[in-house]
């Protein structure tokens, strides 16, 4: 009677230790949660003028939001960054626009639904909102040019990241020449000149010569007679490049050829710094 006596209270201990440790576990499990918050995002870019642009590469403590929500353990301070993209529609030349900086976790305040984090351009005016409560960007880092600012910031490309000097969409004849001129800053690592299609209107059917300080030249159809310190004539459409390291600051030239057909291409400049 003694023993049965005894083995059951070792089994009423061990189990009222297991029951306290699953309900500990339990415990800790739903606090894990709590710290977890649904957070999603939506952008908006409207039209203004002759600029058009896009939204991209929301993120918001080193993770890519989308409108679909995420679960997410904010820290107090929240980190934030993302891209807008302008472009002029008179001259095809564009800008790009990268904004930083932190918001507090206290605006992500909902609790059983999904957090909002809003980025629009509308009326050329940049805003940012998390739960309808607007939040002023920090200035943005600018690289490229002439497509329009979206947001008032000023400064010139990060170290280490390409730049983009020139887009234009060119066309031509069979035989035609478009030349596009631009100037390379001092300290490039790399330059790139490509030709490609964006639009399913657009047909790169031309070859590319480059030169620096002089116009490239093309006296007779292919075989070319030419004169070019580059060219690029491999390929009938599609994209076209020409890499050059090291690049020598100053002006530039590009001649497109229409090598066989009417071509409408677009030609985008890019230095890597």
């Amino acid at each position: 009677m003694k023993i049965k006596r005894t083995l059951t209270l070792l089994t009423l201990l061990v189990s009222s230790t297991l029951l306290n440790s699953c309900e500990k576990a339990q415990e800790a499990l739903d606090d894990g949660l709590s710290n977890m918050l649904g957070v999603r995002v939506f952008t908006s870019f409207e039209q203004f003028g002759n600029t058009i642009g896009t939204i991209k590469d929301v993120i918001m403590d080193g993770k890519i939001l989308t409108n679909i929500e995420q679960q997410l353990e904010l820290p107090q301070s929240v980190p934030y960054s993302f891209v807008v993209t302008s472009t002029s529609t008179i001259n095809y030349t564009s800008s790009t626009s990268t904004y930083t900086g932190s918001v507090p976790k206290s605006m992500f305040n909902e609790k059983s639904i999904a957090n909002t984090v809003s980025v629009v351009v509308k009326n050329g005016i940049l805003n940012m909102l998390v739960n309808n409560v607007s939040v002023k960007p920090a200035p943005a880092k600018v690289t490229g040019g002439g497509g329009g600012d979206t947001g008032g910031g000023s400064g010139s490309g990060s170290t280490g990241v390409a730049t983009e000097i020139k887009r234009i969409r060119v066309e031509g004849n069979k035989g035609g020449k478009s030349v596009i001129s631009f100037n390379l800053p001092k300290n490039a690592k790399t330059l790139t000149i490509k030709t490609t299609e964006l639009t399913g209107a657009d047909l790169n059917m031309a070859d590319i010569f480059v030169s620096r300080g002089t116009v490239p030249t093309v006296t007779s159809p292919y075989p070319y007679v030419y004169s070019a310190q580059y060219k690029e004539i491999a390929g009938n459409r599609g994209t076209k490049e020409i890499k050059i390291s090291n690049a020598q600051a100053g002006d530039w030239n590009i001649l497109l050829y229409g090598f066989n057909s009417y071509y409408w291409s677009w030609v985008i400049v890019t230095a890597q710094y």
